[in-house]
C-alpha cells in the first residue's frame, strides 16, 4: 500500500469539498477561527496595548499645552502624579483589566517620578457610571466613545473568562482533528491533522523519499480551504467559542434587519 498516496488523496478530496452553508446551528471552522482571531486579539490589544488611543490622548494634551494653557491646566486637574516642567502631560501606556465585578482602564504617565503611578477609570458591570479618584470630565468627555467600547468588550468577556480554564477548542470529524489555541497572554495557534482512523502511524508528518512536502505541510498550506469546508455544530463548542459565534450571528442578523 502506498501510504503517502492514500493520505494525499484523502487530503485532496477534503480540500475539494463544497464550502459550508452556515445557519443558526452550523458555522464553518473558518468563520470560527476568524472570529477568535478578531475578538481575542482585540481583547489582548485593549488589555495590554491600546497604542491608537494612547496617541490620541497624548495629542490632546500636547495641543492644549501648546495653544491654551488655561485649558491645559483644567484638563490636568486632579491628576495625582508629577506633570513635566517643560512639556505636556504624556502617558506611556494604557491597560485594562477586570477585578471581580469592576472593569478598570489604567493610564500610566511618563516620567521617572511616576514609575508606579496611574489613573484608574473604573466602571462596574451592569452599571453605566464611571468613577475613579483622579479622573475629570475633561479626560472622559472627548474619549467617552472609545472608553465605552473598551468597557463593553470587557463586560462581554467577564463572565466568559470566569468559566474558561483552558483556552483552546478541539474539533474532530471522520477525517480531521482541528485544534485552535487562543491564550490571553500569547499568540493564537491553529493545527489541523488527519485523525488516527485515517493515519494511525502519523505518516502525515514523515518526509518521504522524493516527495517535496509532507502531508501535514499540505494540510497547513491549504488550511483556509479545509476550514471553509469543515462544518461545526455551535452547540458542541466550548463556552467562549459558542458565546463569540452567537454574538457574531446576532450582530449579522441585526445588520440584515437594519438594511431591510
Amino acid at each position: 500500500m502506498d501510504v503517502y498516496q492514500y493520505l494525499l488523496d484523502t487530503t485532496l478530496e477534503y480540500i475539494s469539498r463544497d464550502e459550508v452553508v452556515e445557519n443558526d446551528e452550523i458555522v464553518s471552522a473558518y468563520t470560527l477561527w476568524d472570529i477568535l482571531n478578531n475578538k481575542i486579539n482585540y481583547l489582548k490589544y485593549i488589555m495590554n496595548d491600546n497604542n491608537k488611543l494612547l496617541d490620541e490622548i497624548n495629542y490632546y494634551y500636547s495641543e492644549a499645552f501648546s495653544n491654551d494653557m488655561i485649558k491645559y491646566s483644567n484638563i490636568t486637574e486632579n491628576f495625582d502624579f508629577d506633570l513635566p516642567f517643560f512639556g505636556p502631560c504624556k502617558f506611556k501606556k494604557i491597560t485594562s483589566h477586570i477585578e471581580d465585578n469592576t472593569m478598570i482602564i489604567s493610564l500610566w504617565p511618563s516620567g521617572r517620578a511616576n514609575k508606579d503611578k496611574h489613573i484608574d477609570l473604573c466602571k462596574d458591570i451592569d452599571d453605566c457610571n464611571y468613577y475613579g479618584n483622579n479622573i475629570n470630565d475633561a479626560l472622559i468627555t472627548p474619549f467617552r466613545n472609545k472608553f465605552d467600547k473598551i468597557f463593553n468588550t470587557l463586560e462581554f468577556f467577564a463572565p466568559i473568562l470566569k468559566h474558561e480554564t483552558r483556552f483552546s477548542q478541539f474539533m474532530t470529524n471522520s477525517t480531521l482533528n482541528i485544534i485552535m489555541n487562543y491564550p490571553i497572554n500569547g499568540d493564537l495557534t491553529l493545527d489541523i491533522q488527519l485523525n488516527k482512523n485515517i493515519d494511525p502511524n502519523d505518516s502525515q508528518f514523515k518526509k518521504y523519499y522524493k516527495k517535496e512536502y509532507t502531508i501535514h505541510d499540505l494540510i497547513m498550506r491549504e488550511k483556509d480551504d479545509i476550514l471553509r469546508n469543515t462544518p461545526i455544530e455551535i452547540k458542541k463548542l466550548n463556552y467562549l467559542c459558542s458565546s463569540l459565534v452567537k454574538k457574531y450571528k446576532e450582530n449579522n442578523n441585526n445588520k440584515i434587519l437594519q438594511k431591510k
